[in-house]
């Protein structure tokens, strides 16, 4: 993996951090694992739109510390009330679901 240098206004810096010191955890770990929620996030997005449309859409994804660890992406009907209909499943060392 190559090194990335990221540059952030002081305070936002400052809320990173916060948020690293109360998960117990270095800022470099938090990030990455802010952006993997968000890849996965993004990929079950793109699955949905290019199999279901418009009419599914999907939350903030969950990581599950199971034997492979997986991220649980909840699945909502787009419209009003939105109802959950289902998860989508990513092994989160492979990205597959």
């Amino acid at each position: 993996m190559r090194p990335l240098t990221i540059s952030l206004p002081d305070y936002l810096y400052k809320k990173l951090a916060q948020q690293a010191q109360m998960h117990e955890t270095s800022l470099e770990d938090l990030v990455i694992f802010q952006l993997r929620r968000d890849e996965t996030r993004d990929t079950a997005s793109s699955f949905l739109q290019r199999t279901a449309g418009r009419c599914l859409t999907v939350r903030e994804p969950i990581f599950k510390e199971a034997i492979p660890p997986v991220w649980i992406v909840p699945v909502f009907t787009n419209v009003a009330p939105p109802l959950e209909v289902g998860v989508i499943t990513v092994d989160a060392d492979t990205g597959k679901s």
